[in-house]
């Protein structure tokens, strides 16, 4: 699992153990503040996911029969800014 995804998942457990707190131990500010952290790692995700033109792109630039960039394709910025990378699924046969 990607570390965004499993910021995430943490994020949600966190928010389920809030809940699942004995009523004297949780507070609705331990709550708010789960739900708080869940909701700007979902945000984090959702900023990793590759807009519409940067999977054209990348589908122009690199699609075959043995790569292939999903409509829900995440990306990076590159450490300079100047340009995007775009995760794809790289075909590997039995045989390879």
């Amino acid at each position: 699992m990607n570390s965004s995804l499993t910021r995430l998942v943490e994020a949600a457990k966190r928010v389920v153990g809030s809940y699942d707190m004995e009523a004297e131990q949780a507070t609705k500010t331990d709550l708010a503040e789960a739900m708080q952290n869940l909701l700007q790692q979902a945000e984090e995700v959702e900023a990793e996911q590759a807009t519409i033109g940067q999977i054209a792109a990348a589908r122009k630039l690199y699609q075959t029969d043995d790569v292939e960039i999903d409509e829900d394709a995440r990306v990076s910025e590159d450490i300079d800014g100047t340009g995007y990378w775009v995760s794809a699924w790289v075909w590997i046969g039995e045989d390879d």
